[in-house]
């Protein structure tokens, strides 16, 4: 009698060890996947902001005074559809 329920503990434990196990490799394995989507999209994040900067300083070196503004804003029959 004490046996058997010394195996059947012996057996639980042992499925626990080994669910424990596998839990652990499958959350270090999710969080290295997501650590490598983190850096590409914070790659792609700090291009784009650096392509903001780029575009903002070339507006602020554009003078739209100098430039008659309403003859860009004419219909253009050769691009009109």
């Amino acid at each position: 009698m004490i046996f058997s329920q010394a195996l059947v503990l012996l057996i639980l434990l042992l499925i626990l060890a080994i669910s424990m196990g596998y839990f652990y490799v499958e959350n270090k394995k999710i969080r290295r996947d997501h650590s490598e989507i983190m850096g590409v999209l914070k790659k792609s994040i700090n291009l784009h902001h650096s392509q903001i900067h780029f575009r903002n300083a070339g507006l602020q070196k554009y003078d739209f005074t100098k430039y008659n503004l309403s003859e860009a804003l004419l219909l253009q029959p050769e691009i009109i559809t």
